[in-house]
């Protein structure tokens, strides 16, 4: 399965599991994509063990997790996969994650057989990442966690940036971020700028200063949410040929999708 569609399939279950029942046409809007599309896909799940039905005092679709339907409790070989993923993750330097991922892998680690456990712990020793790299690649104020948070709970942040002319004063804005993209050279963050009225793109670095607001936001039908994730990554590498280098807020190309 590839990441569109996997993304695609995680967002319809997010908006199925918010117990308000959701018309076809509805999740069609929702998700930027054809009736037909949204038929099949609820196929696809209900046909991969996802207890969707159409409930009409709702007047919609939803999930009915339940005893008689509930998701398969993961493996010991998944649960170790799980924790080492966490630990070679740079959210796991972050100082307000950090603790919070540890706590979490320790609870996995302390539930598994002796066996399991071990084999884990073998792993995770076995593992070791230079963060650093990473870090200088979402700079000195450690924004990454902050835009992660962001992305989750679909609230704006307010961020200081470094413009690429080195003589201006920093630049300010609310930035409400729809992607966020790491590459080798480092991290970029895409979304609409309340000071430019655009979506730009950001590199990591750039960001000063950042914090978290009350504010939500909602990504517009007219975005295209199913840009290719290659196609994302590649034209943030292109950032880096800039005559200033990674540390431009650019115009982004990606934002005229159609409804399909």
């Amino acid at each position: 399965m590839n990441t569109d569609r996997l993304s695609r399939f995680l967002r319809l279950i997010d908006l199925l599991q918010s117990r308000v029942g959701r018309t076809t046409y509805q999740v069609a809007e929702e998700l930027g994509v054809s009736k037909r599309t949204v038929y099949r896909e609820l196929r696809r799940l209900r046909d991969a063990g996802v207890p969707i039905v159409y409930d009409p005092d709702k007047g919609g679709h939803v999930i009915t997790w339940n005893r008689r339907h509930s998701a398969s409790a993961p493996s010991e070989d998944e649960l170790t996969w799980l924790v080492v993923a966490a630990h070679i993750s740079p959210l796991a330097k972050s100082p307000k994650w950090g603790p919070v991922i540890s706590r979490c892998a320790y609870g996995i680690l302390s539930s598994l057989s002796d066996r399991a456990r071990e084999r884990a712990t073998r792993l995770i020793r076995s593992c070791v990442v230079d963060f650093s790299p990473l870090e200088s690649g979402y700079g000195t104020s450690n924004v990454l966690p902050l835009v992660v948070e962001a992305l989750a709970r679909r609230r704006r942040v307010r961020i200081r940036y470094r413009p690429s002319n080195a003589s201006e004063k920093l630049g300010q804005t609310l930035l409400s971020p729809y992607r966020l993209a790491g590459t080798c050279e480092g991290w970029f963050v895409l979304g609409r700028s309340s000071f430019h009225r655009a979506v730009r793109c950001f590199g990591l670095p750039q960001i000063v200063h950042g914090e978290a607001t009350d504010q939500s936001y909602r990504v517009p039908q007219g975005y295209c949410r199913d840009v290719p994730p290659a196609l994302l990554i590649r034209t943030c590498r292109k950032l880096v040929q800039l005559p200033d280098g990674a540390l431009n807020a650019v115009d982004f190309p990606l934002v005229q999708g159609t409804r399909r």
